[in-house]
């Protein structure tokens, strides 16, 4: 960890996915006997574009995550959006955070990956059997 990040933030980059908090800050967590939940904003960086854009909403994205000290782990995205103050177009920072062509974190899908030689199918056994087919993102 590079010297200059706090010990808690060094902890917590620990248990985010990859470079989440250079996109994001911590707004909420709350731990129960069952679960922990983190809730992250996404920093006021409004994306490249070449019109006037305004914010114009939040919209949140739960993840379930790995399991934390044996507590299910909820990791929830409040993701910006601004339009485009000309047409209305909705705009979003592209965010890396899940592997390419997956919703899962990078590390976790070369995991799946290792364990399962070259067929994506873990990956997509596993994303079934975390979240029904309605509720994932």
């Amino acid at each position: 960890m590079p010297t200059s990040l706090s010990q808690e933030t060094a902890a917590l980059s620990l248990v985010l996915p990859k470079d989440a908090l250079i996109w994001f800050t911590v707004a909420d967590s709350s731990v129960d006997e069952e679960t922990v939940s983190i809730t992250l904003v996404e920093k006021n960086n409004p994306p490249k574009y070449a019109g006037e854009l305004i914010f114009r909403c939040y919209k949140d994205i739960t993840v379930t995550d790995f399991p934390i000290r044996g507590k299910q782990a909820y990791l929830t995205f409040r993701r910006r959006y601004w339009s485009d103050v000309r047409t209305g177009k909705l705009v979003a920072n592209t965010i890396p955070l899940a592997f390419p062509g997956t919703k899962l974190e990078t590390e976790f899908a070369n995991f799946l990956k290792g364990e399962g030689g070259d067929s994506p199918y873990g990956a997509l056994v596993h994303r079934d059997v975390l979240l029904p087919r309605a509720e994932r993102i």
